[in-house]
C-alpha cells in the first residue's frame, strides 16, 4: 500500500471526490435532502474511488498512474 500512497496521494483522491460530486450535482444526478445524506454519499464516492487507485496499483503498478475516475495513462 505505500507504493499507492506514492503514486495516488489522499489529496488526489479528495480532489477526484469533489470534482466528480460537483459535476454530477451540476447535472441533476444526486438528490441530497439533507447533511446526513451529503456525507454518506461523499463516503461512498470516496471509497469507490479508493477502492478503483488500490485495484489499479495492484494490476500494473509499475505501467500506468491512476487518474480522475478511474482514467489511466502510461508513466
Amino acid at each position: 500500500m505505500a507504493g499507492l500512497r506514492r503514486r495516488v496521494g489522499s489529496d488526489d483522491i479528495v480532489q477526484s471526490v469533489f470534482k466528480t460530486f460537483f459535476r454530477r450535482m451540476a447535472h441533476g444526478q444526486f438528490d441530497v435532502p439533507d447533511a446526513d445524506a451529503l456525507w454518506r454519499l461523499m463516503c461512498s464516492i470516496t471509497l469507490t474511488k479508493a477502492r478503483r487507485a488500490a485495484r489499479d496499483h495492484r494490476e500494473s503498478p509499475s505501467t500506468a498512474e491512476v487518474l480522475d475516475d478511474g482514467d489511466r495513462r502510461p508513466t
